[in-house]
């Protein structure tokens, strides 16, 4: 319930409220200017077209926490922007800042991104490309060779197709 009353899009029945575009999740953080209720479109979470950008919304009065991708914190105003998702809406580690750059010779590590979604959405949506993962530390074994990611309960993640999306460790 709480989810759908933050998240959820408005009556079909309500007026269009103004929209005003910038081009990154920084830019629109920097945002001064905003009014009740304003819609704001994000080209990009780093850069247009990069897959994490979106449709939110203005709320001066919200004190939600800040997530960086589902809930933003400006820094010249009071009150948060908030996504506008359908509860339908697949969510994308993208929108939490993933690069899914991991065949790169110095790839990030997406696991925060995937992480921040989950708590957020309860789900994520991979796109076709690789992303790197590190697991959580552990004690130092000889004969272990690899690490586990660790997923809450209840959490789904949704690649692109099984020749397409791939995580790694």
């Amino acid at each position: 319930l709480v989810w759908l009353a933050l998240y959820a899009s408005p009556p079909a029945n309500a007026e269009p409220a103004a929209v005003r575009t910038f081009g990154t999740i920084a830019d629109t953080r920097a945002a001064s200017g905003l009014t009740n209720g304003v819609r704001v479109a994000v080209k990009g979470y780093r850069q247009a077209d990069d897959g994490g950008g979106g449709a939110f919304r203005y709320d001066p009065d919200s004190a939600v926490a800040a997530d960086g991708g589902s809930v933003l914190e400006l820094q010249k105003a009071p009150g948060r922007l908030v996504r506008v998702v359908d509860a339908e809406e697949d969510a994308y580690a993208e929108w939490f800042g993933a690069y899914g750059d991991g065949d790169a010779a110095t790839p990030h590590d997406d696991q925060e991104a995937i992480n921040k979604c989950l708590a957020a959405y309860g789900r994520v949506k991979l796109r076709a490309k690789p992303y790197g993962v590190r697991g959580k530390p552990s004690p130092w074994d000889p004969k272990v060779t690899y690490h586990a990611v660790d997923l809450g309960p209840y959490y789904r993640i949704v690649g692109s197709g099984r020749d397409q999306t791939t995580i790694k460790l």
